[in-house]
């Protein structure tokens, strides 16, 4: 028998007190506040709620895409960024209030689908003036495993705090890059989801680096993410070798040997070595094919960060060959590459963003002031 109930409007908040923060998502038993899922811990406006899904294919193309919800902000904001081995970067970015009409998870164009938690998704982006189309599921292959970035105060105020769920899959369907079309046959990728508090810029850092590996082979997938001083002391290592067969064993201690054009601030080529904790050394070659350039997603410091999109729609599209557009666009950055570990080849991600380091010297970049609130 099909209910008759009016809860009021999507997109508007009811006043009567039966249903005056309710939403949707407060019907799934999974609550750890005494609160409609409306609040939540934090009444910082950066906290936020994550999914991040690349979908890489060296030789063919690459495919970022992101969904974040901020409650505190009332905003809801997916992103998608591509390019192809000789074209241009492609990117796109939705945003519309939250309000009421938090399920399903669609804004604009963009439509994401929990199929089964932890083990299936489906992402949509209908035809747009992007040129970026698509329909793809992802489907877990390993276990996921969880991450915790450092907690950061500035001025005693909580500033950084924010967990991170990762885990590899393959990715299925068809992704449609101005016009021309590609099949994507179980090929595999990981996946992030996030949920925590970020004050500051995400697309820069003063000092340091930040690296994220995500190597995909047939039967094992390693994740690892670096975060170290100007001086190479590791602030933060951690992931995983994931097996396809179900087993797991963390990474104990990373180096890496990385070289960067000194002009263009690029990653050219690195051999990372990952010792596990059985004792086991995973060394992993990565040679970059195309790069994205997460400016595009709104990984960045300026006014129109995430969640500060101010429009519905937004794309555009960059010849990061010109100099000049790379030098405006270049800071958080998706390196696609071809990978090798021994015998076994593959491909994935590196994510790398360089400030001012004592190993990795390159061309000074004009840093925008951090986000503040």
């Amino acid at each position: 028998m099909e209910s008759t109930l009016d809860i009021g409007p999507k997109g508007e908040r009811p006043t009567d007190r039966t249903s005056k923060m309710l939403t949707e998502t407060d019907d799934y038993f999974c609550h750890q506040l005494v609160q409609p899922h409306e609040r939540v811990l934090h009444n910082d406006p950066t906290w936020a709620e994550r999914a991040y899904f690349p979908v890489s294919d060296p030789d063919r193309f690459a495919l970022d895409i992101g969904i974040s919800m901020m409650p505190n902000a009332d905003t809801l904001e997916a992103y998608a960024i591509a390019t192809t081995p000789d074209g241009p970067q492609l990117s796109m970015r939705a945003s519309r209030d939250l309000g009421h009409d938090r399920w399903p998870l669609a804004v604009g164009p963009v439509r994401f689908d929990v199929l089964e938690p932890l083990r299936r998704w489906r992402m949509q982006l209908e035809p747009n003036p992007s040129g970026i189309a698509f329909d793809l599921q992802y489907a877990a292959r390993c276990a996921p495993f969880e991450t915790a970035s450092p907690t950061i105060y500035r001025r005693n105020r909580l500033v950084y705090q924010n967990i991170n769920l990762l885990q590899s899959g393959r990715y299925t369907g068809t992704v449609t890059l101005d016009g021309e079309r590609f099949e994507v046959d179980a090929v595999p990728g990981h996946r992030d989801r996030t949920w925590g508090l970020r004050t500051s810029g995400e697309g820069q850092v003063p000092r340091g680096m930040f690296a994220w590996l995500s190597a995909e082979f047939e039967d094992v997938a390693l994740t690892v993410i670096i975060h170290e001083r100007r001086d190479g002391t590791p602030v933060r290592i951690d992931g995983a070798v994931s097996f396809e067969s179900g087993e797991m064993v963390a990474i104990a201690g990373v180096e890496h040997e990385l070289e960067f054009d000194h002009s263009t601030r690029q990653l050219l080529h690195g051999r990372f070595h990952l010792t596990d904790a059985r004792g086991e050394v995973w060394s992993v070659d990565v040679a970059p094919t195309m790069r994205l350039f997460l400016s595009g997603a709104g990984y960045t410091a300026g006014p129109n960060r995430r969640g500060h999109l101010g429009a519905p729609f937004w794309s555009e599209r960059w010849d990061t060959s010109d100099p000049t557009v790379l030098h405006r666009v270049e800071e958080l950055n998706d390196n696609i590459c071809r990978m090798s570990c021994g015998p076994r080849t593959g491909h994935g991600v590196v994510e790398t963003l360089l400030g001012a380091h004592d190993r990795y010297v390159v061309r000074e970049r004009e840093l925008l002031p951090l986000a503040s609130f």
